[in-house]
């Protein structure tokens, strides 16, 4: 079942750089995660999650999407003795 309404995002400020967190959407709940990221002037994603959602609407609406693999960065980080990213 997809949910129909999103969790409220969370915004953290810091060294000049807004950062938008938010759930995973999924292709029909989108449209809604896509408004709130328009009224936020977001012009990048970055994907951590495994794939819920097509990313076209997104890239139609001038936000690029970026594929991480979070468990590989992760690892990298704490290998390097570095504070996770």
């Amino acid at each position: 079942m997809h949910q129909s309404v999103i969790t409220p995002v969370s915004i953290v400020e810091t060294r000049g750089c807004k950062f938008v967190i938010f759930d995973a959407p999924n292709d029909a709940n989108l449209p809604m995660y896509l408004q709130e990221l328009t009224k936020l002037s977001v012009a990048h994603v970055v994907r951590v999650c495994d794939p819920t959602y097509g990313t076209r609407p997104l890239e139609e609406a001038g936000i690029e999407v970026h594929v991480r693999d979070l468990a590989r960065c992760l690892s990298r980080s704490l290998r390097a003795g570095l504070a996770v990213p």
